[in-house]
């Protein structure tokens, strides 16, 4: 019966800190300022193939295919996640495309 109690209790402190180091991981932020500007920049910096200017190359084998709408201020579209990428601007976009230049991409 002790080794039961023992063993029960020691799963239940390695979950635990498993549990809290997830925690920890999850509160910091995810992205810095600035970080949207570096993507935007990946493919300057890696040296893009400037006749394919619809895709970023943000690591040497990965490339984002995007596309813009508007002028004015570059803002980052962000769409609902991976693998349902957006196929046409948003209908809400032609309202903030006289101020802003959105800039949509296709996540991995």
């Amino acid at each position: 019966m002790r080794i039961w109690l023992w063993g029960g209790f020691s799963v239940a402190v390695v979950l635990a800190l498993a549990a809290a180091q997830v925690r920890q991981g999850m509160a910091g932020p995810m992205y810095r300022p600035g970080d949207a500007r570096a993507v935007l920049r990946a493919d300057e910096a890696l040296g893009a193939d400037p006749a394919d200017a619809q895709r970023w190359r943000v690591a040497p084998d990965v490339t984002l295919y995007h596309f813009e709408e508007g002028q004015g201020r570059e803002a980052l579209v962000v769409h609902g996640g991976p693998g349902f990428p957006p196929s046409q601007p948003w209908r809400a976009g032609a309202l903030l495309s006289d101020r802003y230049r959105l800039v949509y991409y296709h996540q991995r």
